[in-house]
């Protein structure tokens, strides 16, 4: 236990200090968070950055911030709940025109046709419906080893909770792939995107995976430094993300609710 407590001191105040190096430039961008997870790893490492940010839960209000006002950084975790089509036309018309986003949703399964995932540099390939390790794909990564060096997520080590898990792809357009399923080299099992010189991240599975729902264990953390792994993905790519030039947007497209194409339900 006191070995335990000091690397929860020692994490904290690395993140801390972190924070305080980094928050000066960013935190008046304006940040907004869609999450629907049970985890919460994405507004933790927010918290952790000392970024202050708007939250949201619901798909309607969602919708209703996202079209209200111009925003630098949107960090949308969606494991969950299904999103209608418009919805994910609005992320898309924000990131074409210039926004920064760090993006994981189990819906690229259920639309895998969607331009959205286009314009994140990423083309779907099928879903994965067990659980998949995501393993880095080079051990020195710029974008997964600041501020903090994130460890491969060992996902296939817990139980599972959702009905699909991973959804494998390649890097187009100016994608570039760094993370695939089951430390894979081959080009469709792809699972982490960066594209639009940096602006933006996609996660093609879901972080909040990385959890043991019907353990006592909770949340991975393999390198044992008393921060759960995929927040620690979480942090490095909003850090990443935020540091780029990027404009606060508004999306153009405001669309009635209740128009979609896709299959609104939920991922159980």
């Amino acid at each position: 236990m006191k070995r335990t407590a000091q690397r929860l001191i020692l994490a904290f105040a690395l993140v801390l200090l972190i924070a305080l190096a980094q928050s000066g430039c960013v935190n008046q961008m304006p940040i907004l968070v869609y999450d629907d997870s049970m985890t919460n790893f994405a507004q933790t490492a927010l918290d952790n950055l000392m970024y202050s940010y708007t939250v949201t839960t619901g798909e309607e209000e969602f919708q209703e911030a996202l079209t209200s006002r111009a925003w630098g950084l949107v960090v949308f975790d969606n494991p969950n709940m299904g999103i209608s089509w418009n919805v994910l036309s609005l992320l898309e018309d924000y990131a074409a025109n210039g926004g920064r986003l760090v993006a994981s949703s189990w819906n690229v399964g259920n639309m895998p046709s969607h331009g959205l995932w286009a314009a994140l540099g990423y083309s779907y390939t099928s879903t994965y419906y067990n659980l998949n390790d995501v393993n880095r794909l080079s051990d020195i990564e710029p974008i997964l080893d600041n501020p903090l060096v994130a460890p491969d997520l060992l996902i296939s080590s817990v139980s599972d909770w959702y009905g699909t898990n991973g959804y494998p792809g390649s890097a187009i357009g100016d994608g570039m792939m760094i993370a695939s399923f089951n430390s894979s080299t081959a080009a469709d099992q792809g699972a982490v995107f960066v594209a639009n010189d940096g602006r933006t991240i996609f996660n093609a599975f879901l972080p909040s995976d990385a959890y043991d729902y019907f353990g006592s264990d909770g949340a991975i953390d393999s390198n044992r430094n008393g921060m759960a792994d995929a927040m620690e993905w979480w942090l490095d790519e909003i850090s990443y993300v935020s540091a780029q030039p990027g404009k606060n947007v508004k999306p153009s497209a405001v669309i009635p609710m209740g128009t979609s194409k896709g299959i609104i339900g939920n991922n159980r």
